[in-house]
């Protein structure tokens, strides 16, 4: 089944536009906990970047389980499934234009890098000719190697405790994790990078960005409730990594999808 992008939006889903330029159009789009999308595609070729939470994803024969920070490329036709995780996602997509010639024909995620974050950022700022920016995007990730993790399910069973234990109670120590799993630091942090896609370190905190995003795009609390929530300091320290992974401060995210 193919159908249009915006023919998917109702309950669960919000998406607001950030402007076109250049046969580009980019839109910030947030998916609620465990929201689930049918097999669908899309009528134009779609860069997305996947700034918290995550996702399971069917394409084709391929199921896919981006985590962290990723960018993916799905090819103008092709179809997915799309279950979202316990804490949503938020994703920037970037519709290209239709007449694009070496690009990957192939549903794929890849690991974004400072370069690519910081221009992510740059279009939620509004920091730049979107055109540009979105075309220097889809030239860094055609170049960029696949970064697709082991699949957690052939994770040791170990790493997969310590990831429970992580989501349950998300201030326990790390180094406490991985004593209790009676696994040598150096040697729980080379295994939680090949089966999660990022260190302990990193899931820890975007764990925490997406409990904050999950809280700040309803409005239902202050957005300091929702920074010390979801394991923040304080609102200014939720502040300083929203703006970091979108460009923007949650209090602007907030309107928009208000809007």
């Amino acid at each position: 089944m193919h159908i249009e992008d915006r023919q998917l939006a109702g309950n669960g889903r919000r998406s607001r536009s950030l402007g076109q330029a250049g046969g580009y159009s980019a839109r910030l789009v947030h998916y609620a906990p465990g929201l689930q999308q049918a097999d669908h595609g899309h009528a134009r070729m779609q860069l997305s970047f996947l700034l918290t939470g995550g996702l399971a994803e069917d394409s084709e024969g391929q199921s896919l389980h981006p985590t962290g920070r990723c960018a993916g490329l799905m090819p103008a036709g092709a179809g997915h499934a799309v279950r979202f995780g316990d804490q949503g996602a938020l994703i920037l997509a970037i519709d290209c234009p239709d007449a694009m010639t070496g690009v990957e024909q192939r549903r794929s995620w890849k690991r974004m890098d400072a370069s690519l974050s910081r221009k992510v950022a740059m279009i939620g700022g509004g920091l730049g000719p979107l055109d540009d920016i979105s075309a220097d995007l889809l030239a860094a990730f055609t170049e960029m190697p696949p970064a697709q993790p082991e699949p957690l399910r052939r994770a040791p069973h170990w790493l997969r405790r310590a990831i429970s234990r992580m989501v349950e109670e998300p201030e326990a120590p790390i180094a406490g994790i991985a004593a209790e799993a009676g696994i040598h630091r150096v040697h729980f942090s080379r295994i939680f990078q090949r089966h999660a896609g990022l260190s302990a370190a990193e899931f820890r905190l975007a764990r925490k960005c997406s409990a904050a995003m999950a809280l700040t795009v309803p409005g239902l609390v202050s957005l300091a409730q929702a920074a010390l929530a979801a394991g923040f300091a304080d609102q200014a320290h939720w502040t300083r990594a929203c703006r970091a992974l979108t460009g923007l401060p949650p209090g602007r995210i907030r309107q928009l999808f208000a809007a």
